[in-house]
């Protein structure tokens, strides 16, 4: 593929989720995840090389695509229905990564296997049952396995005033999340550590990420 055909395909594709670098200052539209308000979520840390991998709610795949190009043995990228800016990606990159269609609601070791490193970045606030989802998810960790999540958290105090953890969780039924009906819940931070270290996960790092998100690096037990 040359460059101008190259270019011409990234270009066709006027929505991307991802800012992605295809090489040759051929980079995608979309928002950079890794760089907001100058913090790093510390995904450089994740040990890529020679595991297996899955990535949920891959969107336009770039966490799919780091992986592979970090030297992930299997990259699995999950999402609820196949992305153009996915397919673009895939070809232009002359990616193996494994695409799967299917809703993490309905997934299980079972049918998808279980993974080194499983990555749920930017989903959790979206699910109507997050703690089950997160259930859902651990279930898909290998022991020793590493879990990486990001996601919006509410403003709510993580202590009572006697300085007890205080685990708790806002609903948002309309649109009170950034004007999206899709924006269910808004953990704290407390209650994040506490479900993820409930489900068998030691939390190993807290990122800040952008404004009212943190990313958590946690290891499953």
């Amino acid at each position: 593929m040359t460059v101008e055909e190259k270019k011409e395909l990234v270009d066709s594709h006027k929505k991307w989720w991802h800012k992605i670098d295809f090489g040759d200052g051929v980079v995608s539209n979309g928002p950079d995840p890794t760089e907001l308000k100058g913090e790093m979520w510390k995904f450089d840390l994740i040990p890529f090389e020679g595991k297996t991998v899955l990535d949920i709610g891959a969107w336009d795949g770039y966490f799919s695509f780091y992986a592979e190009k970090k030297g992930a043995k299997e990259v699995t990228a999950l999402d609820v229905d196949v992305k153009k800016g996915f397919l673009i990606a895939k070809e232009v990159l002359g990616s193996k990564v494994k695409y799967v269609t299917q809703d993490i609601m309905e997934s299980s070791p079972e049918d998808l296997g279980s993974f080194d490193i499983v990555l749920y970045p930017g989903v959790l606030y979206h699910m109507k049952f997050p703690y089950l989802s997160l259930h859902k998810v651990a279930d898909l960790v290998k022991e020793g396995g590493i879990l990486f999540v990001e996601t919006h958290v509410s403003g709510f105090p993580d202590q009572d005033q006697l300085g007890r953890p205080m685990p708790l969780m806002a609903f948002y039924p309309n649109k009170e999340l950034n004007n999206d009906p899709t924006n269910w819940w808004g953990p704290n931070n407390t209650c994040v550590i506490q479900m993820l270290q409930s489900l068998g996960f030691h939390v190993e790092k807290v990122v800040p990420s952008n404004g009212d998100r943190m990313a958590y690096h946690a290891v499953k037990k």
